[in-house]
């Protein structure tokens, strides 16, 4: 590199600092302000977390997220947070969103959250998904404290370690209604 081309490198690197938060999604500063999507007693739910997704300083660091509402019927829950490899064809090199799942009471302070060593891998032919994907199982117990589901990614050492670590992704939820006992 010349000595001509440092101010060059300098400016391009301020305004790519300047454009970031334009680039971004919203980023609120408390979890109250998020728009909660509701969710089914049972379903799937597709979702993309991507550049425009809005975005939250998590304990881990900063990340897009996506923030769902608890269905309201009583009775236990199984929600799958699916998160898709993309491209599915080459799960060598595809890249992925490493899902983390932070639940919330009604008054939004963290009731629980999952870590990494919840992930699990699926492939296709176990017929809990149709395409190469992680996924993380929380059960919401009925009359427990949760209200919401917020989910995001880690921005630690460890997930900054993963193959293919993203962004963004495609996801979807499985909710799926446990009979009640």
């Amino acid at each position: 590199m010349s000595v001509f081309d440092q101010p060059l490198r300098g400016l391009v690197l301020a305004v790519l600092a300047a454009c970031q938060p334009a680039l971004a999604g919203p980023a609120p500063s408390d979890p109250e302000s998020f728009l909660y999507t509701p969710l089914p007693t049972s379903g799937n739910v597709p979702f993309r977390i991507d550049v425009s997704s809005p975005r939250f300083e998590f304990r881990s660091g900063i990340s897009p997220y996506a923030a769902f509402h608890l269905p309201e019927a009583a009775g236990t829950y199984l929600i799958d947070v699916i998160s898709f490899l993309d491209p599915p064809a080459d799960p060598s090199r595809s890249r992925v969103f490493y899902p983390s799942v932070a639940l919330l009471s009604e008054s939004f302070l963290l009731v629980r959250a999952s870590d990494g060593v919840a992930w699990r891998f699926d492939l296709p032919e176990l017929g809990q998904t149709t395409a190469p994907a992680y996924r993380v199982t929380v059960a919401v117990e009925k009359g427990g404290p949760e209200r919401y589901l917020i989910v995001y990614t880690q921005h630690d050492e460890a997930t900054r370690r993963l193959p293919g670590a993203a962004e963004t992704g495609n996801l979807m939820l499985k909710v799926t209604r446990q009979p009640d006992e």
